[in-house]
């Protein structure tokens, strides 16, 4: 807010009382002191989005004098929704994380859902420090996917999305001898499929 006389020379020292008088802060107040160019400032944080109402006022011998108002506009933050990459062998369990963040920090307890190849999903939820984790099992034979998240937003916050690669191998195979392991000397050996072989 700005003070000044009716030949616009700026007055200071005067003390201005803010008020936000409607909106989803209404009620909040402030106040502060002009400085030599007459102006005087209020801080004050958003609880939610919306349009506030605020206007100042200021008290001399000759009475009270109302400034006009003005709309203080909060709006949902932009988050960012980082997506690690990933690996796991075809049909293991494998895990897939990222991190969801805002300009104020981390978010916290925010539903996320990862997607395998826009095939597998799985959902989990940020922890503390905006971490999030789940699990799931790549049917995909091995090669390189996409690997998405999404965050479908909240009243603070829009909806966030990230990619990242999923690496899916090859699942590990074994070979198990279920022959006899016994022969006679100088007699043939008959394998699993009846076939003799010479020793």
């Amino acid at each position: 807010a700005t003070l000044a006389n009716s030949c616009g020379d700026p007055l200071q020292g005067a003390p201005i009382t803010f008020t936000v008088a409607a909106g989803p802060n209404a009620g909040a107040t402030g106040s502060g002191v002009t400085g030599p160019t007459g102006q005087a400032s209020f801080h004050y944080p958003g609880t939610a989005v919306g349009t506030d109402v605020v206007g100042s006022s200021t008290t001399n011998p000759a009475g009270t004098i109302v400034s006009n108002t003005v709309s203080v506009v909060w709006i949902k933050r932009t988050p960012t929704l980082t997506v690690n990459p990933a690996t796991s062998d075809f049909h293991d369990p494998g895990t897939v994380s990222g991190t969801l963040s805002d300009s104020a920090g981390p978010i916290a307890g925010a539903s996320v859902t990862f997607a395998l190849n826009g095939t597998e999903t799985c959902t989990g939820t940020t922890a503390a420090n905006g971490s999030v984790s789940c699990s799931l099992t790549p049917g995909e034979a091995a090669g390189s996917y996409p690997l998405t998240a999404s965050y479908g937003g909240s009243a603070t916050d829009l909806p966030a999305s990230g990619s990242a690669t999923f690496v899916v191998t090859r699942e590990e195979t074994t070979i198990v001898y279920t022959g006899s392991a016994h022969a006679a000397n100088g007699q043939p050996y008959l394998d699993n499929f009846g076939k003799a072989e010479g020793l």
